[in-house]
C-alpha cells in the first residue's frame, strides 16, 4: 500500500513539474512576441487579453516552439493565431 501511494505521489509531482515548465515556456514565448507591434496590439486588446492568460488552446499554441518561430517569421502563422483568437473569443461570449 505504501509503495502505491509513493508511486502516485511521484506521478503527481512529475505532472505538476511538466505543467510548470509548460507555463514557463508559454510565458517566455509571450514575452518574445511582445517585442512585435502586431502582437502587442493583439495582446492588449481587451477582447483577447484574457485568452492569452487563461485559454488552454491559445496558451498551448503559443507554448510550442515551432508555432512561435513561425509567427515570428511568417505573416500567415500570425493570421492563424488571429483566427484562433476570434474562435475562442466567440466561444466565451456564448
Amino acid at each position: 500500500m505504501g509503495e502505491l501511494l509513493s508511486l502516485a505521489l511521484d506521478f503527481l509531482f512529475v505532472a505538476s513539474m511538466s505543467l510548470h515548465n509548460s507555463t514557463k515556456h508559454t510565458d517566455k514565448h509571450l514575452d518574445m512576441l511582445k517585442e512585435y507591434d502586431w502582437f502587442t496590439t493583439l495582446y492588449y486588446n481587451p477582447k483577447y487579453t484574457r485568452l492569452f492568460n487563461h485559454n488552454k488552446q491559445i496558451r498551448g499554441y503559443i507554448g510550442q516552439r515551432l508555432s512561435i518561430n513561425r509567427m515570428i517569421r511568417k505573416k500567415k502563422a500570425s493570421e492563424i493565431l488571429i483566427i484562433m483568437l476570434d474562435k475562442q473569443a466567440k466561444k466565451q461570449i456564448v
